[in-house]
């Protein structure tokens, strides 16, 4: 039997687990900050770091709230 395979990532140096969940958008394209802000609340409250992005790609006022909540973000397709 072979052994599990790992990743170890670092991010500035520190090793760092990535937790994550992904995040669709609203379907009529109605995000606004105020929903964005809510949404991040939840991911630190489960303890994620990392949101997967699916769909259209948020402009970069979504980009520095996630800055400001530490959330990393992998785009997706």
């Amino acid at each position: 039997m072979s052994s599990p395979t790992t990743r170890l990532f670092k991010i500035n140096g520190k090793k760092i687990l990535i937790r994550g969940g992904g995040y669709s958008q609203d379907m009529m394209l109605r995000d606004s900050p105020a929903e964005w802000d809510t949404h991040f609340s939840y991911a630190k409250a489960m303890n994620l770091n990392t949101i997967r992005l699916e769909g259209k790609l948020p402009g970069d006022d979504f980009f520095a709230l996630a800055d400001r909540y530490g959330l990393l973000i992998m785009p997706g397709w």
